[in-house]
């Protein structure tokens, strides 16, 4: 935060790097300051396809967050009753798989074929 109000932070690369510290955080707040970071990220360098993966996945987490389903299909939860991991519920028709795909994120179904394999 000190390099944000500072100014240090300048470059695509440096919008992407603090995008992804707070979309580790635990607030809601960090969730939404990582989606604005990473949109920013991906606006300075529209070839940072890292950042438009960020984007989806800030944008899932204060969906789900707020309690809502998620949009992209980017966060997992793990079944306190099966002990495996599960796609959070997603807002259907929201987003489509072009759309996913345009933004480098996988399809509902690849990230359900991914769920098949880990949880063997």
């Amino acid at each position: 935060m000190q390099l944000l109000k500072s100014g240090n932070v300048r470059s695509a690369d440096d919008f992407f790097d603090a995008a992804l510290i707070f979309q580790h955080g635990q607030t809601m707040q960090d969730a939404q300051l990582a989606l604005a970071l990473a949109t920013v990220a991906s606006r300075l360098d529209p070839t940072n396809r890292d950042a438009k993966v960020l984007s989806a996945d800030a944008w899932d987490r204060i969906m789900t967050r707020a309690g809502k389903p998620q949009w992209y299909g980017t966060q997992l939860v793990k079944s306190k009753a099966t002990g495996k991991w599960e796609l959070y519920p997603t807002e259907p028709g929201v987003i489509t798989d072009a759309q996913r795909k345009a933004m480098g994120v996988p399809t509902l179904e690849e990230v359900k074929a991914h769920l098949a394999q880990i949880n063997k």
